[in-house]
């Protein structure tokens, strides 16, 4: 072997070596340098990340196809994860649902237990077959990320009438997209309202109070 490839040989094996022994101490040239001011304890975080089966919150939005998607698919997302961290209460024509929190759940992806109240007495859930408006782009982006989004299913157009409403449409297991409209206020959805006002709920998000809950009569 030439003088030549012997000195390039022990070069790539001089590297390999003091690469395999920074992994092998852990050293990383990305790691940030604690200085002697800086705490070594865990700093603690805005809030915990919901453990959501088959949803993660920090991906990218797949359904966006321009600014004006990508704006109310956050206001969405973001909505969602706050009910599903601190919980949500939905009022309608006949009644109050508050959505706990849960590990399990009717809906996969939105697993809540809900109680019930109608004239101020509790009652059976109403959201058994279909969960709340609120969550239909989340469900609608949570499915696209799964499947080859060119899909006609995933087909969706969003409007923005104000800065405080849009009008969210998919195909509702029809032909033609269907309309929603949502009201949105410090960056989260407290209203939808279907096609020309048929049903319509506001939405309310946790942390609640202990005489908000004993409205429900919320048992552990």
């Amino acid at each position: 072997m030439s003088s030549s490839k012997i000195t390039s040989a022990l070069t790539v094996l001089t590297l390999a070596a003091f690469m395999l022994g920074g992994c092998a101490s852990g050293g990383s040239s990305h790691e940030p340098v604690k200085t002697q001011n800086q705490s070594s304890s865990p700093q603690p975080s805005e809030s915990p990340s919901p453990q959501v089966p088959g949803f993660d919150y920090s991906a990218e939005i797949v359904l966006a196809k321009n600014d004006l998607e990508l704006e109310f698919l956050t206001i969405a997302i973001n909505s969602c994860k706050r009910a599903q961290l601190d919980g949500f209460m939905i009022t309608d024509s006949d009644g109050m649902s508050y959505f706990r929190p849960s590990t399990t759940g009717i809906f996969p992806e939105w697993p809540f237990d809900e109680f019930r109240v109608s004239n101020g007495n509790p009652t059976s859930p109403k959201w058994t077959n279909y969960p709340p408006g609120i969550f239909n782009p989340c469900s609608l982006e949570h499915q696209a990320r799964g499947r080859d989004i060119s899909q006609v299913g995933f087909e969706h157009k969003v409007t923005k009438i104000s800065a405080s409403q849009y009008i969210w449409a998919e195909h509702g297991g029809g032909y033609s997209l269907q309309g929603t409209t949502f009201d949105v206020k410090d960056g989260l959805i407290v209203k939808d309202t279907f096609g020309e006002g048929e049903l319509s709920y506001s939405a309310k998000y946790g942390p609640f109070s202990k005489s908000e809950l004993d409205l429900f009569q919320v048992t552990e």
